[in-house]
């Protein structure tokens, strides 16, 4: 008996197949990954469509500017829990890990330093 091997589609997401996801996980519910590359139709693995889910197509997903009030909460949170963005993410609703670790990356690092304090001229408006 021989094996099939299904190729596996790597790479950036077409439209097209955004829109298999996003119907099929709407139809099914969350859950169950291994069954939904199949049944939308997708040469990905189940590993590719959660996160592909998780992180752009779901759309309680928000997107944009964050506001003071996130920031804010980034920062209190991140001198609480350090780098572990899941778990901040899981108090900023809306937000995923990934962005949250990119905008502290490119955004707050620098700006809050290494110890997670705003520079000395700053620390008044961030308290």
């Amino acid at each position: 008996m021989e094996s099939q091997l299904v190729s596996v589609r790597k790479g950036a997401w077409a439209p097209e197949e955004d829109i298999l996801l996003r119907r099929c996980v709407l139809q099914y519910g969350e859950g169950q990954w291994h069954l939904i590359p199949e049944r939308a139709g997708l040469k990905r693995c189940r590993k590719s469509c959660r996160l592909r889910w998780l992180n752009y197509l779901k759309p309680s997903i928000k997107r944009g500017v964050f506001q003071e009030d996130e920031v804010d909460l980034i920062i209190r949170l991140h001198r609480l829990l350090g780098n572990r963005w899941s778990l901040i993410a899981g108090r900023i609703p809306g937000r995923t890990a990934n962005d949250i670790k990119n905008y502290w990356n490119s955004c707050l690092c620098k700006k809050v330093g290494v110890r997670g304090r705003w520079p000395e001229h700053q620390q008044k408006k961030h308290r």
